[in-house]
């Protein structure tokens, strides 16, 4: 690449089931029947949340003694089983929104030992997707800052070796 060096790439999963059997006590009794929770979550009892769909992808950008790196992650929709969009029929659970978020980040490197770095986060400031849970989002996927910055400076030392006293 013109003047330095770009590095691309992507990672995701896609989750076709996650069966979990039926709950059954020491007796024999049955509590809850069998569930696919793929594409579902569950955040005020059994703390789960399985999108059908997620992924992260990245692009770094490194010239000489700098970097700029963007990263986006996705999380695919979900329906929430802590709520029915029709409480008279308890078929249609509610649907928690897709989650997407864009970061940017920063590097400056001086004098081969001291790093500075910028930092954003949820740089399009996107809000998480409502959920019914304790904190009215998904706190197992989403981020509930908002948008958020950071820096910092990082120097490394390196001890000198001095030679041993006579």
């Amino acid at each position: 690449f013109p003047g330095g060096t770009l590095a691309l790439g992507v990672d995701g999963n896609h989750l076709f089931k996650y069966e979990r059997g039926a709950v059954i006590t020491k007796d024999g009794f049955q509590i809850a029947p069998a569930l696919d929770r793929a594409g579902q979550l569950e955040l005020l009892s059994a703390f789960y949340s399985y999108p059908n769909w997620r992924g992260n992808a990245f692009a770094n950008y490194s010239f000489g003694a700098q970097n700029l790196r963007v990263d986006f992650r996705y999380v695919g929709s979900m329906h929430d089983r802590n709520h029915d969009l029709d409480p008279g029929t308890a078929v249609v659970p509610a649907k928690v929104d897709a989650y997407e978020q864009f970061d940017l980040t920063y590097r400056l490197t001086v004098f081969d030992n001291t790093t500075f770095t910028a930092a954003g986060q949820n740089d399009l400031d996107k809000e998480a997707s409502f959920a019914y849970s304790q904190y009215n989002y998904d706190y197992t996927t989403a981020n509930p800052l908002g948008r958020a910055y950071a820096s910092g400076v990082k120097v490394r030392v390196v001890p000198s070796i001095a030679s041993p006293r006579r």
